[in-house]
């Protein structure tokens, strides 16, 4: 928890998350994985996100219409009932079609056992679920409906959304077993181990000083090599992957806080505000203040 004042807010999506007591009191005697928030939007054509990471487990389920979701150069069509599950800190892509946008809803997850609850149940990331049955789609439709209509200040309530949190991923598991559709690397071996450290250290050490040298040091091999892997297997190169990393995480810190920019740009990895403001709105499009507002004026509007 970040040491400003927190706001009941929302996921990356605009929907106002559900509100939850997330105290020690009401969460210390429930094991596994916790819900953090869900939520549904009915997409504008072409609506967007990224590219951008999260701290936690996310999966969307794809109510009606189309999109794509694109991750290390790899691109995937996905239509509705189907599902998509992505991991903490993995930098993707995700675009509503122009034509026929989709409506999703999604479930936000973390917990010191949430990977290995994950690995457990065979899922790779990002996950694609083929079509889940119309059954097994109304069953995690109902459920998540649940989840949003609930007060959520109780420990009952909290104890209700684990359990529905184990149903849906338990239809998932159930369904991956059929047919799944992990994402593959296009160059595999020891250079895809390269890119895939280099990934996780630029996911635990973003908000330090992190350079392409000082990675490729870590990592044991040369600079050159490294950008040149990298570039190879995510389209980006490691600089812009990790200005797209800060610059999402700084979007959760402006939302979901009301940190002072000063303090937003040293929690993303930057030292220097200006810097900082200047990455931002060229990749935003807006100052953060704006952002800040936009976001919570988006949250406003939606009423739910």
């Amino acid at each position: 928890m970040h040491s400003c004042k927190v706001e009941d807010g929302t996921g990356s999506e605009g929907v106002r998350r559900a509100k939850r007591d997330t105290g020690p009191p009401a969460r210390s005697w429930l094991a596994g994985p916790q819900t953090l928030f869900t939520g549904r939007s009915a997409c504008y054509g072409g609506h967007s996100y990224g590219p951008g990471a999260r701290p936690y487990h996310l999966v969307h389920f794809i109510v009606s219409g189309s999109g794509i979701l694109r991750m290390k150069e790899t691109t995937f069509h996905l239509h509705a009932h189907q599902a998509f599950i992505i991991a903490p800190n993995e930098l993707v892509y995700y675009q509503a079609d122009f034509d026929n946008p989709w409506t999703y809803e999604w479930i936000a997850f973390d917990g010191t056992r949430a990977a290995d609850l994950m690995s457990q149940l065979g899922f790779t990331f990002p996950m694609i679920v083929s079509t889940l049955t119309q059954s097994e789609f109304t069953d995690v439709d109902g459920q998540l409906t649940l989840m949003r209509q609930r007060n959520h200040k109780s420990a009952f309530d909290n104890l209700q959304d684990q359990s529905a949190l184990f149903t849906i991923l338990s239809t998932l598991a159930q369904s991956v077993r059929q047919t799944r559709e992990p994402l593959a690397s296009k160059d595999g071996g020891r250079a895809g181990s390269y890119v895939d450290q280099a990934i996780s250290l630029i996911g635990q050490k973003y908000n330090s000083d992190l350079s392409v040298e000082g990675l490729a040091a870590e990592i044991g091999i040369d600079r050159s090599y490294l950008s040149t892997i990298f570039k190879r297997q995510t389209g980006l190169t490691v600089k812009d992957y990790l200005t797209s990393f800060r610059i999402s995480r700084s979007q959760e810190i402006l939302f979901t806080t009301d940190c002072p920019v000063t303090q937003v740009a040293r929690m993303s990895g930057y030292n220097s505000v200006s810097y900082f403001s200047k990455a931002f709105k060229r990749q935003m499009g807006m100052s953060p203040n704006q952002y800040r507002r936009w976001r919570r004026s988006r949250l406003a509007r939606s009423g739910t």
